[in-house]
């Protein structure tokens, strides 16, 4: 993992790691809501 604002490349700097968390936590959220319904609502209930 890079800090935030070291280079990158020929001209880039690195934004830190809680840009990268978000686009995973959004992507996860994302395929949780399209795959629920294709297994049946999601965890089985007790």
């Amino acid at each position: 993992m890079r800090g935030i604002g070291e280079p990158v490349g020929m001209n880039g700097k690195t934004s830190g790691i809680i840009p990268f968390v978000r686009v995973m936590d959004s992507l996860t959220l994302a395929i949780s809501q399209v795959a629920a319904p294709r297994l049946g609502g999601g965890l089985p209930r007790r």
